[in-house]
């Protein structure tokens, strides 16, 4: 028994789109709440958003509704994933550790949680565990329905779970943009999880593109067409990821056997759902879902109709069983030619290997990463010409991240190092200062001193200034000797209201308290 109803909380996260949809959300939150469902009920959203609606900041704060409010991402990335995962992230740090969370949106979710009920009056359920491979959350999170022939990719309206299994979910990590093919704004916040515990799935992610995959499967098992060995244990492993770590909300009634061939979309049955529409499909219309748990769960443990098909599937199970990650095929020319055999007729691209080029046309010699990531940093940094050993850096730090390293670490680092190669270069110090303000926003004080730093000594536009105020402000509280020395320049200076003028001298004494000189400038930076 996970415990008593207190631990669980409301998360709602986004923007106020729909004023109606919102309140309601929120009346309806506040009946549960009544009720003993939840203990306390979050709200994060962007500054001033609340604002927009006459009453509702005091009206959340009779309610006792805790609001967080922050800045909304300036880079658009598809789906708007980043500004999702920021949301959601501020949010379940307002929320206790150890507690559970339903996470629902201002709008289109409110009607979900009659499904998830049950699930968060008995708190999240154990995880299993599959032979030699372990369980990713600590308990098993709650989604709606999870596809079947898209690796990890979920509803994201609503899901419920462990505070610090959620907290895996949300992430800024640039690759999702830059490298892998096809990606949606649920795949980045599903998958991200099981790639920093498997990083041996990355190879088919920068190869694949996932979405194209899904059609060219079904399509092949529809028509009985044998699948590839190494595709039906990357498909095993996935259901076996999901079989110990998700718990499917929509459980229909299931009274059948199931196996690859239903799985995967050549028949319809009362476990899986499986999509079909227009005569020639595509991948909107061809998703096979899992919406029935037991079905999940007899597909990866029970015993299977005697096909073809499901003793390969056994096979593969068999082996993931036994040796675990190991099992899982490694990425290959071979592969790909057996994969690209699957596409048939269907124009839907499925292995699309990459060509990098510069600005200029020619083939890039960075790594892997190349043409896509440097056009999303161009975009997103406002530098246009990324010089490619900057590129490079980034790419080498950026493979930390796929091993779990912490974002607010790598962006920092990432920032000095490309100041340190030029800091007589705008480009780059404008470059690096995009860096450590992300790295500030997730968290290292150290990099919010220096972005802090950087903008008041006017080394980055003196636009950055309400930002650099913000994250030097914060870091000075957590006693970063720079950041106190930076918020006093910027009390003198008129940057922060102080009608006392008492707040300069306060943090110049704090800086001085904490080891902070002026020497120590010389080491952090030739210039600004």
């Amino acid at each position: 028994m996970f415990g008593a109803r207190k631990h669980n909380f409301a998360l709602v996260c986004g923007l106020v789109r729909d004023e109606l949809e919102c309140l309601l959300t929120l009346g309806h939150l506040q009946e549960e709440r009544a009720s003993g469902l939840f203990d306390g009920i979050v709200l994060s959203t962007w500054h001033n958003e609340v604002d927009n609606i006459p009453g509702l900041r005091q009206q959340l704060e009779r309610d006792g509704v805790i609001l967080v409010e922050s800045t909304a991402p300036d880079t658009d990335v598809r789906g708007h994933a980043w500004a999702q995962h920021k949301a959601t992230l501020a949010g379940l740090r307002a929320i206790p550790d150890g507690a559970a969370v339903w996470r629902g949106r201002t709008d289109r979710s409110a009607h979900l949680l009659k499904s998830f009920r049950s699930i968060i009056a008995a708190g999240p359920e154990a995880t299993c565990r599959y032979g030699a491979i372990k369980p990713v959350f600590r308990r098993r999170v709650a989604a709606m329905a999870v596809l079947a022939s898209v690796p990890f990719y979920a509803t994201d309206f609503a899901y419920y779970g462990l505070k610090e299994d959620l907290m895996k979910m949300v992430h800024f990590d640039g690759r999702y943009d830059s490298l892998f093919h096809g990606f949606g704004a649920e795949q980045r916040l599903w998958t991200h999880p099981f790639l920093t515990a498997f990083p041996e799935l990355g190879a088919f992610y920068e190869n694949i593109h996932i979405l194209g995959l899904s059609t060219h499967v079904i399509d092949a098992v529809r028509s009985e067409k044998p699948l590839p060995d190494a595709l039906v244990r990357l498909f095993a492993f996935y259901w076996v990821c999901l079989h110990n770590n998700i718990r499917i909300v929509d459980s229909r009634d299931y009274d059948g056997d199931i196996g690859l061939h239903a799985a995967l979309g050549a028949g319809n049955t009362s476990g899986v759902r499986c999509g079909t529409g227009a005569s020639k499909p595509n991948f909107t219309t061809t998703l096979a879902t899992f919406n029935c748990q037991e079905a999940l769960d007899q597909l990866v443990t029970g015993t299977l109709p005697d096909t073809a098909d499901n003793r390969q599937l056994q096979a593969a199970l068999k082996a993931l069983k036994r040796k675990g990650v190991a099992a899982l095929p490694a990425w290959s020319d071979g592969l790909a030619a057996e994969l690209a055999a699957l596409r048939g007729d269907n124009d839907i691209p499925l292995v699309t290997p990459p060509v990098y080029r510069t600005g200029d046309g020619t083939p890039f010699a960075g790594g892997a990463n190349g043409h896509g990531l440097r056009d999303m940093l161009e975009r997103a940094s406002g530098v246009s010409d990324i010089q490619a050993d900057d590129l490079a850096l980034v790419e080498d730090a950026f493979k930390s991240l796929r091993q779990g390293a912490d974002s607010g670490t790598i962006y920092g680092r990432i920032g000095d190092a490309i100041l340190a190669a030029g800091p007589d270069d705008a480009a780059r110090r404008r470059l690096a200062g995009f860096f450590l303000l992300r790295a500030a926003e997730r968290g290292n004080h150290d990099a919010a001193a220096r972005f802090g730093w950087l903008v008041h000594a006017g080394a980055l536009d003196k636009g950055n200034r309400q930002h650099a105020a913000h994250w030097a402000g914060i870091a000075a509280y957590k006693n970063v000797p720079l950041a106190q020395h930076v918020l006093s320049l910027m009390y003198r200076d008129g940057w922060i209201d102080d009608p006392l003028g008492e707040q300069a001298d306060h943090w110049q004494g704090r800086a001085r308290e904490n080891g902070f000189s002026e020497a120590m400038l010389e080491t952090l930076f030739s210039h600004p």
